[in-house]
């Protein structure tokens, strides 16, 4: 202390003695005389900043950074780049100043402290206007905004900066103890501030890491994010003391409410979305995905992905935003894509690859979202149709062209909703499920996963036994109400009905193969090679079951064997259901000639 006293004792003697000497006038334009004047807010019209009351007033004041609803365009920037100003950038750098009178950014720091050697004055006077360089100036390097605010012209302005706000380096806060005490109390009141934030961030991090609610309907008290807290409180005396000194604080601040809450999930957002948009333009080249689906509010929801691989050779994919979409044509999908892209400081100039599902609004060759983008962007940009939305479409197509194949899925929902929607008929079937080795619930069908069909065939083929003598023993039990009865019966005699058994036989072996193939088309490490290798695999052995007419033979033969296991005519049922039917005389003149199909060559027929 007694150093620093006679240092500056000694700097006073020496200005004293230079102003004595020179006969200075106080009247003269001295930085230490300024005739203190307001300045304008706007960095563009701001005269230099010559006195400390100036610079408390700008303080007061904080950056200039007003929000257009929009910014001029810069004419001398080519088009397909970032021609205009963007108010995220804010966000980005608290310390960055917009002038609306230049049309040019500055640093507000570097503006009130410019008394460097190294400093730039192009951020301090003139301002920088350059857009399309201001995030990236081409392949590896960095932009103007990142260049400046690492850069040390702005680290020493943020030192003169931090020694003009900290009260406790004056000399009368050295020498007096009270004041002495304040700075004390406030440095620990600050620690002790930044240790709850840090546990709050925390505990909101978990929350979203886990995909876990924040809050429940009703009273915000009993909310996973406040109960954690109060559950920490118990074990941890910093949040002890938070909570127990609120109604000490003004307004009573806690940052627990819904608001705090979601500030803290956005500040997280933002924070990931940043480190994301870091790994893909530090990766150069990247590509994107795309799909929308209805939320709960049945509003169509697109999010957008992309993929790339990081500098360890890891190759990732991530969510860049969830945006609404009311335009789902080709080209308002694209401009969709392209504004989220833009919005997150992605070079739209470095996709190389798009990938959406086979929906035309997406895939069409001139319509589509995939030649709407390459159109945007002024360059054709490689498309592949996600394989495995297009073997679910496949699938869904294919089981269309059958009605028997139709009848068999409507049977096996009807079958899942008997027995869900009451909980005596589902214990009634769980408990004779139980006695069956490797049986399996029931199964809801997939509205939209054509292929997760396949576990509801499975369930029905390895307990039909048992869902058959379920519904035999509802159908008889006089102690029930005559509708389920009925609804029992007639279930029972759709399932011993020979389409319903040999479609079963049929469709569980194709079904579970799809699925399998599907399974494996979804998975994060695939790659080309083996793609190409599953879906290959997957046709010859579809071709072979195709061209297999023994193996046909033996399916329908096994299916022939169960019936008679379970007593059941098999000819005398396909007869009645799918025997000959001549056309009349006025349509057809030799009816006689019609064709007659035995069981084998019907069903065969019909797999194919």
């Amino acid at each position: 202390m007694i150093s620093s006293i006679k240092e500056k004792s000694n700097e006073f003697i020496n200005m004293a003695t230079s102003v004595l000497t020179s006969e200075l006038s106080l009247d003269q334009n001295n930085e230490n005389n300024v005739i203190d004047k307001l300045l304008d807010h706007d960095p563009g019209k701001r005269e230099k900043v010559q006195s400390s009351s100036q610079r408390n007033y700008l303080f007061s004041l904080g950056p200039f950074q007003p929000k257009l609803q929009r910014y001029p365009i810069n004419i001398n920037i080519p088009q397909g780049r970032q021609r205009q100003f963007n108010s995220n950038w804010f966000t980005e750098y608290p310390y960055l100043e917009y002038s609306v009178h230049s049309d040019a950014v500055n640093c507000f720091i570097c503006g009130l402290f410019p008394n460097r050697s190294c400093a730039e004055t192009s951020w301090t006077k003139e301002g920088v206007r350059t857009w399309h360089k201001m995030k990236s100036k081409g392949k590896n390097r960095k932009g103007k905004l990142e260049l400046h605010f690492t850069s040390k012209s702005h680290q020493f302005a943020l030192n003169d900066y931090s020694n003009f706000i900290l009260h406790s380096n004056h000399i009368d806060g050295l020498l007096n103890k009270e004041h002495r005490k304040t700075a004390i109390n406030f440095i620990q009141q600050k620690e002790f501030h930044k240790d709850v934030i840090k546990i709050l961030f925390d505990v909101s991090r978990t929350l979203a890491r886990q995909g876990l609610p924040f809050r429940v309907d009703g009273d915000e008290k009993n909310g996973n994010f406040n109960q954690i807290i109060l559950l920490l409180s118990r074990h941890c005396p910093v949040m002890k003391t938070w909570i127990e000194e609120v109604k000490f604080r003004p307004y009573h601040i806690s940052y627990m409410s819904h608001d705090s809450q979601n500030e803290f999930i956005k500040l997280l957002a933002l924070e990931t979305k940043k480190q994301i948009v870091k790994e893909v333009n530090d990766a150069n080249m990247y590509s994107i995905m795309a799909d929308t689906t209805p939320d709960m509010s049945n509003r169509d929801q697109m999010s957008v992905c992309v993929r790339y691989v990081d500098s360890s050779g890891k190759v990732l994919e991530r969510l860049i935003e969830l945006v609404e979409v009311t335009d789902k044509t080709g080209k308002g999908t694209a401009q969709n894509i392209s504004d989220v892209l833009t919005k997150n400081y992605l070079d739209l100039e470095r996709i190389v690859f798009q990938s959406y599902d086979y929906a035309s609004s997406m895939s069409g060759k001139f319509q589509g979202a995939q030649a709407m983008l390459s159109e945007l962007v002024g360059y054709h940009i490689h498309y592949i149709p996600c394989r495995a939305h297009r073997l679910n479409t496949f699938v869904e197509h294919s089981c269309e062209s059958s009605i028997i194949v139709c009848e068999l899925f409507t049977s096996l929902e009807s079958l899942y909703v008997f027995f869900s929607s009451s909980t005596k008929r589902s214990c009634s079937l769980e408990k004779t499920l139980s006695e069956i080795e490797g049986s399996l619930k029931l199964r809801n069908l997939s509205k939209t996963r054509w292929t997760a069909r396949a576990e509801s065939v499975r369930v029905v083929w390895l307990s039909f036994e048992g869902i058959v003598s379920v519904l035999h023993e509802i159908s008889i039990n006089s102690s029930i109400d005559k509708k389920t009865r009925v609804q029992a019966l007639g279930l029972e005699k759709k399932c011993l009905s020979i389409d319903f058994i040999i479609y079963l036989y049929f469709m569980n072996h194709i079904m579970y193969q799809m699925k399998i193939l599907t399974e494996m088309l979804e998975t994060k490490d695939l790659n080309i090679v083996d793609a190409l290798i599953l879906i290959d695999s997957s046709i010859k052995s579809l071709t072979e079951t195709r061209n297999n007419e023994i193996l046909i033979n033996e399916l329908i033969a096994s299916a022939k064997s169960f019936f008679l296991k379970l007593d059941i005519d098999f000819i005398g049922d396909f007869n009645q259901h799918h025997r000959k039917r001549s056309k009349p005389r006025k349509i057809d003149s030799n009816p006689q000639s019609h064709v007659h199909l035995t069981y084998e060559d019907f069903y065969r027929k019909e797999f194919l």
